[in-house]
């Protein structure tokens, strides 16, 4: 409308009457500690995605699988070699030196084979952050371009506002409105 006539709302004369027959007063909105606030139509904030963390797991759960995966099937291949490559040609035989092995090829699996997981996780999450500031980026130019826009027509919002009256906990008197707009034309 603003397009086809900016001034429309200086030559259009209304008003509105909304009648909330069912509640006394404005709907209040509870939050945390005791406050009270009023009830606006805003959005709810938007959260942003985890991100890695290696010590938690949070983050995608496909890359947490297969850190766990990856690490365990590392630690199998390496206990296969080191049975079969260390082990049976040198007739190792000592219980605790075989304990000591199997604890070392543990953690070379966890510190070798997981970090080739966390290190491709991290570099995925780097290119998805950098999706995400283009993509944040343009959407922050759009905004500004919305923004004048509405700043024009928040002007016109704001008339429109004001000829706006809300009634609660009462009914319309259709009489008294009809009798109005009879003497007012």
């Amino acid at each position: 409308m603003e397009s086809i006539c900016p001034f429309f709302l200086d030559k259009l004369n209304h008003e509105i009457h909304i009648f909330v027959t069912q509640e006394s007063q404005p709907p209040l909105v509870c939050l945390e500690e005791g406050q009270v606030h009023e009830a606006t139509n805003s959005s709810p904030p938007v959260s942003n995605n985890c991100s890695m963390s290696v010590l938690v797991g949070t983050g995608n759960n496909i890359w947490s699988g297969l850190y766990v995966i990856l690490s365990t099937l590392g630690f199998v291949i390496l206990l296969y070699l080191l049975d079969t490559l260390y082990i049976n040609p040198y007739d190792i035989s000592p219980w605790w030196y075989k304990g000591l092995l199997l604890l070392i090829c543990m953690l070379v699996s966890v510190f070798i084979f997981g970090a080739v997981v966390v290190g491709l996780w991290h570099l995925w999450e780097r290119q998805n952050a950098a999706r995400e500031a283009c993509k944040d980026k343009r959407i922050m130019v759009e905004k500004m371009q919305h923004n004048e826009i509405l700043a024009h027509t928040d002007s016109c919002q704001q008339k429109l506002a004001s000829s706006i009256n809300i009634y609660y906990g009462s009914r319309p008197d259709f009489k008294g409105i009809a009798s109005q707009l009879l003497f007012k034309t």
